[in-house]
């Protein structure tokens, strides 16, 4: 496995389509993901049909807007504490893509249910967001997916849209990694989490909420992307 860590400038990324004074080209974070991908292929051998993104909060936000706008540049794509921005910075995913979405039922940071109209940040004005359900839900209606099915597991909710390119139960695709996470869209809601990496043994800053140990958040996601995560 190759794995890529890109550093968006200022610390940041560029997840939704309005531009800001900090980011006056709203395109170009996209514009530069592909190119990375390129160079990645081109240089380090990188499977270019088994390429994924992943990241956290505003990465994971960014992650979603790459996966919405260019889905044929990936095979999958994880989003943890991160959401589909909205209103006049609105992301719509484009085609079917295999995709989690993963978040705490207690984000005090960006809330699980969205957050149309955020208060106004002096250094980069905070986007409004999708809730976490209506992310997962556009990317399901992107692919073409039939009726969610809700079940309650040990520690978190898990709801999962079955895309209609999705391969059945008996295909090899998931073994051979062709097909991330059984050609669905899950959301993992976690119980007693806040804006943090579920599993992690980082402590994270003060005011982001609980460390949730009910689900590794980075073994879930690997298995979603290789495709054993059905």
């Amino acid at each position: 496995m190759l794995v890529a860590f890109p550093e968006g400038l200022d610390h940041g990324w560029g997840a939704g389509t309005r531009a800001t004074k900090q980011r006056p080209d709203p395109g170009l974070d996209v514009r530069f993901t592909e190119a990375l991908i390129k160079h990645l292929v081109r240089t380090e051998h990188a499977d270019p049909e088994r390429v994924y993104a992943t990241g956290f909060s505003n990465g994971g936000s960014m992650a979603l807007r790459v996966a919405a706008e260019r889905p044929d540049l990936l095979a999958g794509a994880v989003s943890v504490s991160g959401q589909l921005p909205a209103g006049d910075a609105a992301v719509k995913p484009t085609g079917p893509l295999p995709v989690m979405v993963v978040y705490g039922a207690d984000d005090p940071v960006r809330p699980l249910a969205g957050w149309p109209s955020p208060p106004p940040d002096p250094e980069e004005p905070i986007l409004p967001s999708l809730s976490a359900r209506d992310t997962a839900a556009a990317f399901a209606a992107a692919g073409g997916a039939g009726k969610p099915v809700a079940r309650e597991e040990k520690g978190y909710d898990r709801t999962v849209w079955r895309l209609k390119d999705a391969a059945p139960e008996d295909s090899t695709a998931a073994a051979t990694g062709a097909a991330a996470g059984a050609a669905t869209v899950q959301l993992l809601v976690v119980h007693d989490a806040g804006h943090t990496w579920p599993g992690s043994t980082v402590p994270p800053p003060d005011g982001f909420g609980p460390v949730s140990k009910a689900l590794d958040a980075t073994g879930t996601l690997l298995d979603f992307l290789t495709g054993s995560g059905r």
